[in-house]
């Protein structure tokens, strides 16, 4: 009934990045594109609670994107700490260019 279940579990900030650097070395390669993983040190040891099918999927959609209307150069995804939080707290931000 249009109702997709979220199924949260903790997972590495560096099992994504693992995930994104295999689905997009070779859409990279095949485009002749540069493509950079920059993961803070501190955020790659990070645990998130997630449903890591949604961020993945998240995550694909923002580099297809990018990939798709990128024709030279290349796709950086960054993956950072931030204090912007409601209350000051950590948060962690993917940003790609």
């Amino acid at each position: 009934a249009g109702k997709m279940p979220i199924v949260p579990r903790d997972v590495k900030i560096s099992e994504v990045a693992d995930y994104l650097e295999q689905s997009f070395r070779p859409v990279a390669n095949h485009k002749n594109l540069g493509f950079h993983l920059q993961i803070d040190p501190e955020v790659g040891r990070k645990i998130i609670h997630t449903d890591v099918s949604r961020t993945q999927q998240i995550l694909k959609n923002l580099l297809s994107n990018a990939f798709k209307f990128t024709e030279q150069g290349r796709v950086t995804m960054k993956v950072s700490l931030t204090n912007n939080g409601p209350k000051g707290e950590k948060g962690i931000v993917f940003a790609v260019t």
